[in-house]
């Protein structure tokens, strides 16, 4: 471990380094400027208390043996989240990567592994209100009214299932009040016509009996990227989501809780990706289709502009009823429903992707349906503070999803159904002993059945009417073992088995089926508080080594599918420190580092054992400094860093790795407790900096997601 950590410590010193030293500067001067000049010590507070659901319980955060971050509903304002994308950026070894649109595909990574963008299948599981996300494209989805968020690291599959290899989000939206009717409502304006607006109502409808609420979420952007080939603006995207639910409690035993869900994302682009090496793009296309050779640092010069249109759709119940004494018996039902509709330019360049003299393709167009309907039944022990608690359940899920794909707006290439549902069994036990020594037990069999049929193929005509199916059976197992040294301090140690099954890649008659992916995961941690509660420290070290990995390789330019790797080791590490250093003053650190290589992959076509895993950062981490002065005005400042890595699908290393960047965000603002208002400034530096990229057209010129330049804005909020 210590040669990984060298390495990413020398990384970050020469990839961040000017940032830094700014960053440093200015918290010194946000802290000494505002200290109180007093001739006593100012009191210190303490770190706010985090209950969190880890474990399908409520227990105290220090108490939990599992790397965990959260963010409180404070930390979710001041950052401006309200995508999951938003949010990975203050978590340690978290990567989100958006390839396209914001409407079409979302990346998660936890710990280096993240879902492929051939297959709908998560590798990370995001449960909202205990509701499963179980597909990519709901990642896309807003976050709003949003009261907690947990991270938890590491396979997770023994309480969460078949997409929790890598980790699980959990997300908690605001309960309805029961007392009176009330609510917020918050507005967010930013430079190049970016616009926010939320709405959160509620109140007992009935006493004692009903209470209900509505969230909406509005944004308007007019994008930042402008295309030179048409001189407009370019990545132009609009969201709105409304969110009714209801909670009924008929007696004290029973809370039933009731959620309907619409949400419209809808993008004036099919895609956008920006050339890395601006010079090259420049004089590569130079007259191509009336190319002047213009493209800036935020400019792309696409002939064919697009759109994406992403439709969702959900409705769930939750039913907890606690009358039988020791225990609480859990019922959670869910229906999601995603409707899409794509068309964007293949190559992203002036020039059509296939310049055919007869018949020039430009536009790749797809229409797709998904359905996924979840349903689980628990028993859970009542309260963490006893020294046994367990967790039993049983849980189902399907997805049907239906895939048309065409070129041009006209032409039809292929049209294809898929069927996966799997259903599993599970339980979770601990017990702790009185010597501060407490021993967690957990095992879960899962099966898994994945279908699908090619209704038909233009480029692959032998693929017409073909049809698969791959059925996988598993037993997932977890143990940890953690003990006490003092009531504020806790190490353990877990060893956990998680897996993403098998799948049909039915556009490829030469790879019909992939086989499941299988991992053992082994975890060193340690949490703790010091100085009465003013500091918190919490860290792990894990090793996780991978059987037949799942990733995303191309047949062709345009047909990807999913292949298996003989075996991947993923080492690293992750530490978060929390330090109230006085009254005013705030101190956030988190870093994670990763060491991710394919330790035996030798094909026919190549061998690339010893290579390193593309699309995986070195390191990420985060600072941020809270400084707060009297009558609720504060001052705030991040800094977000991400290590260099690999491009996607760049198996055997031989393109320039994307480089690492850190931005600098800062915030000035006042909070009371009614209302709060902040101007900030976002990527002060306005660094040009790119999330992801790969080789779209496999001629050796990467095109990348870029990130938001230079934004200033405002935001305000009431609660009433």
């Amino acid at each position: 471990m210590s040669s990984i950590a060298t390495c990413s410590i020398k990384a970050l010193v020469s990839d961040v380094r000017g940032e830094s030293i700014i960053w440093a500067c200015i918290a010194f001067g946000l802290a000494a400027a505002g200290t109180p000049r007093t001739s006593g010590a100012q009191e210190a507070q303490t770190l706010e208390e985090i209950t969190v659901t880890a474990q399908k319980v409520s227990e105290n955060m220090q108490d939990v043996p599992i790397s965990i971050s959260a963010l409180t509903a404070n930390d979710i304002e001041q950052s401006q989240i309200t995508t999951i994308k938003d949010a990975a950026a203050l978590f340690p070894n978290v990567h989100v990567s958006n390839i396209g649109s914001d409407a079409e595909f979302t990346s998660l990574a936890i710990r280096g592994l993240s879902n492929n963008f051939a297959t709908p299948t998560l590798r990370a599981a995001v449960l909202v209100d205990d509701v499963p996300y179980a597909s990519t494209r709901s990642l896309s989805s807003a976050l709003f009214a949003v009261q907690q968020m947990e991270l938890l690291r590491g396979p997770q599959s023994t309480l969460f299932g078949l997409t929790a290899e890598a980790g699980v989000l959990v997300v908690k939206t605001v309960r309805p009040r029961t007392d009176s009717w009330g609510g917020s409502v918050s507005f967010n304006g930013a430079t190049e016509g970016e616009y926010e607006a939320q709405l959160n109502l509620s109140g007992p409808v009935i006493d004692h009996f009903w209470s209900a609420g509505i969230s909406g979420y509005w944004r308007h952007d007019d994008g930042f990227i402008k295309n030179v080939l048409t001189d407009e603006d370019f990545n132009r995207s609009n969201t709105a989501s409304v969110r009714v639910r209801s909670v009924f409690q008929p007696t004290d035993a029973w809370n039933i809780d009731v959620v309907g869900e619409h949400q419209e994302i809808r993008d004036g682009y099919g895609q956008v990706m920006l050339p890395l090496d601006i010079a090259s793009f420049n004089a590569d296309f130079l007259g191509v289709n009336g190319f002047r050779g213009n493209v800036g640092r935020f400019d792309t010069a696409q002939d064919y502009r697009g759109f994406s249109r992403l439709e969702s759709n959900g409705a769930s119940l939750r039913a907890q009823y606690s009358g039988l004494g020791g225990f609480d018996v859990v019922l959670v039902s869910a229906f999601r429903d995603a409707i899409g509709h794509k068309s964007a330019d293949l190559g992203m360049t002036p020039a059509p992707w296939l310049p055919a003299p007869d018949f020039p393709i430009y536009a790749g167009d797809s229409d797709f349906d998904s359905k996924d309907f979840s349903q689980e039944i628990r028993l859970a022990s009542h309260t963490a503070s006893r020294a046994l608690t367990w967790v039993l359940g049983g849980y189902y899920y399907h997805n049907d999803s239906d895939l048309e794909e065409s070129i041009n707006l006209t032409e039809p290439i292929d049209a294809s159904d898929s069927t996966r549902y799997s259903w599993a069994l599970f339980g979770n036990i601990k017990y702790a002993f009185d010597s501060g020594l407490a021993l967690t037990g957990g095992l879960r069999y899962e099966h898994a059945v994945a279908r699908g049929y090619q209704d038909f193929n233009t480029f692959n005509p032998d693929t017409g009417g073909l049809a698969a199916q791959i059925n996988d059976s598993i037993v997932l197992p977890r143990c940890i073992l953690d003990y006490h040294l003092s009531k504020d301090t806790m190490g353990y140690v877990s060893v956990a088995r998680g897996w993403l099954p098998g799948g049909v890649s039915i556009s490829s008659p030469q790879h019909l089926t992939f086989s499941p992916e299988k991992m053992w995961n082994y975890e060193l941690g340690g949490k703790s508080l010091w100085l009465n509660g003013r500091v918190r420290l919490n860290a792990a070290v894990f090793d996780a080594e991978i059987r037949d990995y799942q990733e995303t390789t191309r047949q062709d330019v345009i047909t990807p599918i999913i292949s298996n790797a003989d075996r991947v080791r993923i080492q690293g590490a992750e530490a978060e420190l929390g330090i109230a250093v006085l009254e005013s003053l705030d101190l956030a650190v988190g870093w994670g580092i990763n060491d991710a290589k394919y330790t035996r992959f030798n094909n026919s076509v190549e061998d690339n054992t010893g290579n390193k895993v593309p699309g995986v950062p070195h390191y990420n981490g985060s600072v941020v400094v809270t400084y707060q002065l009297p009558r609720g005005i504060y001052a705030r400042g991040e800094l977000i860093a991400v290590g260099r890595s690999h491009v996607l699908e760049d198996r055997q290393n031989i393109y320039p790795e994307l480089a690492a960047y850190s931005v600098l965000n800062l915030q000035w603002g006042i909070d009371t407790s009614q209302w709060s208002a902040f101007v900030y400034l976002n990527n002060a530096f306005d660094k040009r900096y790119f999330t992801a990229a790969f080789d779209q057209l496999n001629d050796g010129r990467l095109l990348g997601a870029v990130g938001r330049n230079r934004q200033v804005g405002i935001h305000a909020r009431y609660d009433f």
